[in-house]
């Protein structure tokens, strides 16, 4: 902090000086009575003070505690800066990198957001997951490798459909648990690459997709909708049969059952014989 003072102190002396030599150049060699000339060497001095004074002073920055910063020079070098304070660089440009544990959701940013992945048995299921991380080499993840996290985040992407299509519905719904630490070891083998430290990864939610819950809620309705009439039906078929065996006279039964065919058109006439055994049928459309 200390040099950065320093360094502070002497370049506003340095702008003071070319402020007073510049004043007196435009004064001394540009002479004129006219006012308006006066004023735009006026501006024109101003603006390129205000000019000097914006690159000496926009490079000074600060890091913060859980920060790094990756200076970029004019020369296109790069370099880690991990000390806590106020540095100075001319005219480059800091990226602050976070050193803290951070969070890297899918699919998206968003945590509610949910992928649709097909099963191993052709099941369509609703996913999201979350891996937790923290820079530990910022040279490796910042200088080392271009565009880590999004490196990171597609190798994060790549391990969750691969095992997701691998096994079969029941058993991604039902052993989260083996997956999450089959993909956090499998995400740990490129910790060294990019410099982090992989700490957790859990499937947030593995669910059925929003048609197919329905589907299955109308399957599952309309089976409880048929074995309702099932029973229905049985319990009526078994009411009529105790109420068949329930009456003594069996030909009463067989005449009403005639007369039903006869009403319905199916025979013409009916002719019982001298006892109750001989009963005749005539066919509908039958004269004899």
């Amino acid at each position: 902090m200390s040099n950065a003072i320093v360094l502070g102190i002497v370049f506003a002396a340095l702008f003071e000086i070319c402020h007073i030599v510049l004043d007196v150049y435009v004064i001394h060699k540009i002479k004129t009575k006219n006012a308006f000339l006066a004023r735009v060497k006026v501006v024109i001095s101003f603006v390129v003070t205000g000019f000097i004074l914006y690159l000496l002073f926009s490079g000074f920055y600060t890091i913060s505690p859980g920060q790094n910063g990756v200076v970029s020079t004019v020369t296109g070098n790069k370099k880690i800066v991990d000390d806590v304070g106020i540095h100075y660089s001319f005219m480059s440009s800091v990226e602050k990198l976070d050193t803290r544990k951070q969070m890297l959701k899918y699919p998206t940013h968003d945590i509610t957001s949910k992928d649709e992945i097909v099963t191993l048995d052709e099941q369509v299921i609703e996913v999201s997951a979350v891996t937790e991380f923290q820079i530990v080499d910022s040279r490796k993840w910042a200088i080392d490798n271009i565009e880590a996290k999004d490196k990171l985040y597609y190798n994060m992407i790549s391990l969750i459909r691969e095992k997701i299509r691998a096994n079969n519905y029941d058993y991604v719904i039902n052993h989260r648990t083996e997956i999450n630490e089959d993909i956090l070891n499998e995400l740990k083998e490129i910790e060294s690459v990019y410099g982090i430290s992989i700490d957790k990864f859990y499937l947030l939610k593995t669910t059925d997709v929003h048609n197919v819950r329905e589907a299955k809620s109308s399957a599952e309705a309309s089976r409880i909708e048929s074995e309702a009439l099932i029973d229905s039906y049985e319990a009526e078929a078994e009411a009529l049969q105790k109420k068949y065996n329930s009456i003594d006279d069996k030909d009463f039964i067989k005449y009403m059952e005639l007369i039903n065919a006869l009403k319905e058109g199916d025979i013409n006439t009916i002719v019982v014989g001298a006892d109750s055994n001989g009963i005749y049928m005539i066919p509908g459309g039958n004269n004899g």
